[in-house]
């Protein structure tokens, strides 16, 4: 089995299949340095406590005449209490389209991606998609089939598939923005630059990210050297690492603060490479840090619930947060919620009604639950509500009741009220 390469025929010898014999026109066959094909911003989704998981198997068969009917994907590094926000399932065929797959017997539905040149089988190399969020539900095996698997170079034949898990914790203070770019991009030459660059990074602070490759057709020839950012992550990094001609790499790049856009390039020496998708991760928001970034809705510089802004830099109900650095939060007085200093909320700011304008219980009145139901104190010497009098006590007969309503015969003025009978008025009360 053969396959060409720039300037040469490269034989590939198998148990199976004996070597072709190279002829003076196939070693002076030169093919042109040509890159097929781009990929393309898909999604862009800012995780609380998120990150990615990116892995991978093979299920080729023309490299090492094995035909895979199956390919299983271990998900592992979703930390505990975090849920799968995205799953998309991503695979690769060289010589033909096939939309459906199955995930652990369950059949999915793809989108054909795009599709690039041939990458040195005489065959066009074609990307895929699906996303199976309802499949994946954290760390786990996922069995993927349903794809073509052949040894022979010409037939259709898959180069693996790859699971893209986003997770999240909604009780992380922290958020990370994870932008995926897919689509189908090949090579087929010595000296071919792959470049691509994530857009409108513009990173607001400082942070460790993480970036992700899935490419097809890798093999054990030199590759160059893949760079992020202008930094070199390293050489020869595509030569089947989830097995024959398939690889999921991931890696830790720096994303500095003020970053608008973050390029990565890959320079090929003697592979012929198919990409698929490209991920980069990384925080946009650490919360307790005094900065609102990211999608916080406040941040005081601190992770203390029951100041307004809680633990997760989300504005508490009963309160209102400012948007400056840091955020100031204050009470809203009048919304039916007792928050902070305030003593009472019953719905409305108006005074005299046992809850004033500023939400402290007035005197004369008691006032619980939120929002606050006020009652008159009768016996405290204050005329308050529908009070008619208020001696300090709760003793009937002295002219004010135990309910603070007058009685026949008397006559009550004042807060505390003074009592005296009402001579003449045919009613018998007190020293009379």
């Amino acid at each position: 089995m053969q396959r060409i390469l720039r300037g040469l025929w490269l034989p590939i010898c198998l148990a199976s299949a004996a070597c072709g014999t190279e002829t003076d026109e196939q070693l002076n066959e030169t093919e042109q340095e040509v890159i097929v094909g781009s990929l393309a911003a898909r999604f862009d989704d800012t995780v609380r406590g998120g990150g990615v998981v990116a892995q991978g198997a093979s299920l080729a068969g023309r490299e090492d005449a094995v035909a895979n009917t199956t390919a299983a994907i271990t998900i592992a590094g979703i930390p505990g209490g975090s849920t799968v926000q995205r799953a998309l399932l991503y695979w690769s065929i060289n010589g033909g389209i096939d939309t459906t797959a199955t995930i652990n017997a369950v059949n999915v539905n793809g989108v054909q991606l795009g599709t690039g040149g041939s990458t040195c089988w005489g065959t066009n190399f074609v990307t895929f998609r699906a996303d199976v969020t309802a499949q994946v539900t954290g760390n786990g095996v996922y069995t993927i089939g349903g794809l073509p698997s052949s040894t022979s170079a010409t037939a259709a034949d898959t180069n693996g598939a790859a699971l893209v898990v986003v997770y999240q914790n909604p009780t992380s203070g922290n958020r990370r923005r994870v932008m995926v770019r897919d689509g189908s991009m090949s090579t087929d030459a010595t000296g071919d630059n792959v470049t691509d660059t994530f857009t409108g990074v513009a990173a607001p602070l400082a942070s460790a990210g993480r970036f992700h490759l899935v490419v097809g057709d890798g093999q054990s020839f030199p590759d160059g050297n893949l760079i992020f950012n202008g930094v070199t992550l390293g050489t020869d990094q595509f030569s089947g690492s989830d097995g024959s001609l398939f690889d999921t790499s991931s890696y830790n790049v720096n994303v500095p603060a003020a970053l608008v856009n973050a390029t990565w390039s890959e320079q090929t020496s003697s592979d012929c490479l198919g990409f698929s998708t490209a991920v980069l991760d990384w925080n946009v928001a650490t919360c307790g840090d005094a900065v609102r970034t990211g999608g916080e809705a406040c941040d005081q510089g601190d992770t203390t619930n029951g100041d307004g802004c809680s633990s997760t830099c989300d504005v508490e109900a009963g309160w209102s947060c400012t948007a400056t650095n840091p955020s100031v939060c204050t009470p809203n007085c009048g919304d039916g919620i007792r928050a902070g200093a305030e003593q009472c909320d019953q719905g409305n700011t108006t005074n005299g009604d046992g809850c004033s304008s500023t939400c402290m219980i007035e005197p004369g009145y008691q006032c619980t639950g939120s929002p606050s139901v006020c009652t008159t104190v009768c016996g405290d010497g204050i005329i308050a509500g529908a009070e008619q009098c208020d001696q300090g006590n709760t003793t009937n007969g002295d002219g004010c009741s135990s309910t603070c309503q007058a009685e026949p015969g008397w006559n009550c003025a004042g807060s505390p009220s003074v009592c005296t009978s009402v001579c003449g008025d045919g009613i018998v009360v007190g020293a009379e």
